[in-house]
């Protein structure tokens, strides 16, 4: 009983009014391409972290977008409030839809709130739950125990952590504060076959617990100290072996010259296998900052990050960079490592492998050449390294009402600013393009899109070849 009124006294479940808009997206230094994960219907979600400058104040929100697997955004949905920042960090799918977690933050008061929300398949909110913390808290880790159940570990900056878990429903049943240092964790919490014991890696080494999350042992000091668990991916391999993907340091003392760094242990702290890649002697070769690893069908291994990364430049930096990715065979030993860029500044935040072997990797460009431009960024490349789609997404605010929708046939355009070499495309739901139009400047114009069966489309607006806003509009009544 005293466990339950503790919870009740930091949790309050309400509704949010949300403003849920078919538009593109947000620029501000905050702006990330936080995450990217597959759908059931081969299609991706592409979760970034923004800002609208349109009011004020200016309000950080967040903004999920279908993209296939040819590259193509076909769909957008904003979350935001007007009175408060809306951030998630992790997106998980569940059988019935989404659930989200993040962070939630007053402007009145600037007070943080850890944020769990649940979605249904179109992305609508359903429930909230929100609960209070001291300091701002970075992206928590994640895994599922036997019964569906997510188990989560997530830090404030003040290294103060918290442990909960969250049923299938989306409701946080367990909810424990630790205020020990154990340190920063990211993508490191995974769970014994039998749910019985969670593991999570703090900055250099494991820590185990029990159900209630109790600690109940810590490992030695692995790899000499060689990864610091801000930005690492440890990936189970059984019960008591792991990879960890993260920076690695040739000289733990001085923590100079970050490396690229994959390795095998034992939770105990047994070194089994390890690799600090290397490319040039005066380079920072940076780890993606939310998921720098993940494992193909057969079994081999993508690993990356920043070549050249410039550390508190927040994606913006007037410095060459690529985009940096390893494959790795089975047996851990590097197949290929290539670099994607050096004509702007990247910075990668994350991998995905495709189920065609090959990989998806995504962050951020700035070209700071000419007009300055600072894009969400994503590659496909295929099994051998060879990019086969590429996709740009500006982050500025581009807000593009349709009207009506759904409607006979005509659309009307609510955008008043002149724009340059416009292109508006129309996909169906596989992606195909059913009808197109080009302009070389001038306002959106009304199309006439009746010749079009009922159904659900994708308009697409081009400004100069780059993605302006994408809506979804229902053809019929």
């Amino acid at each position: 009983m005293k466990k339950s009124l503790i919870l009740l006294v930091f949790m309050c479940l309400y509704k949010i009014s949300f403003a849920q808009i078919n538009v593109t997206y947000a620029t501000a230094n905050n702006n990330l391409l936080w995450q990217i994960i597959k759908k059931s219907n081969g299609n991706y979600l592409v979760v970034i972290n923004g800002t609208d400058k349109t009011q004020l104040p200016i309000i950080d929100l967040t903004k999920i977008f279908e993209m296939n697997p040819q590259g193509l955004f076909i769909d957008s949905t904003i979350l935001k409030k007007s009175n408060q920042d809306l951030f998630i960090n992790r997106l998980i799918p569940i059988s019935d839809g989404y659930i989200g977690l993040g962070q939630i933050k007053n402007k009145v008061d600037s007070h943080p709130f850890f944020w769990v929300i649940r979605m249904n398949k179109q992305l609508q909110p359903i429930q909230d739950t929100i609960i209070s913390v001291a300091r701002s808290i970075v992206a928590p880790s994640v895994a599922f125990d036997r019964d569906s159940n997510i188990i989560f570990v997530i830090s404030e900056l003040s290294r103060t952590n918290y442990f909960g878990k969250i049923d299938k429903r989306g409701f946080v049943k367990s909810w424990k504060i630790d205020t020990n240092a154990l340190g920063i964790s990211s993508n490191s919490l995974i769970i014994r076959k039998d749910s019985t014991l969670y593991t999570a890696f703090f900055d250099y080494r494991f820590v185990t617990f029990d159900t209630a999350f109790n600690k109940i042992h810590e490992s030695k000091t692995v790899f000499n100290r060689t990864i610091i668990g801000l930005n690492s991916t440890i990936t189970s391999l059984n019960d008591s072996v792991v990879s960890i993907a993260g920076k690695g340091v040739p000289n733990p003392t001085t923590l100079n010259g970050f490396r690229h760094f994959f390795g095998i242990t034992t939770l105990s702290g047994r070194e089994i296998f390890k690799n600090i890649y290397s490319t040039s002697n005066d380079t920072t070769i940076w780890g993606a900052w939310n998921y720098n690893s993940d494992t193909t069908k057969l079994g081999e291994w993508y690993w990356g990050g920043t070549h050249n990364y410039i550390y508190g430049a927040s994606g913006r930096a007037f410095s060459q960079s690529s985009f940096l990715l390893h494959k790795l065979n089975k047996d851990y030993s590097t197949k290929w490592t290539k670099k994607y860029g050096g004509d702007a500044y990247y910075e990668l935040y994350g991998v995905l492998a495709t189920d065609d072997g090959g990989c998806l990797i995504y962050g951020t460009r700035y070209d700071y050449n000419n007009t300055p431009k600072y894009d969400a960024y994503i590659l496909k490349v295929n099994a051998d390294g060879l990019i086969t789609s590429e996709s740009s997404i500006p982050l500025s605010l581009n807000t593009v009402h349709i009207y009506p929708n759904p409607s006979n046939g005509f659309v009307h355009f609510d955008y008043k600013e002149p724009l340059k070499d416009i292109q508006i495309r129309v996909v169906d739901t596989k992606g195909s393009l059913v009808h197109q139009v080009k302009l070389s400047d001038g306002v959106l114009p009304t199309l006439d899109l009746s010749f079009l069966n009922n159904g659900v489309y994708f308009i697409q607006i081009m400004e100069q070849n780059q993605l302006f806003a994408v809506c979804r509009w229902v053809k019929g009544f």
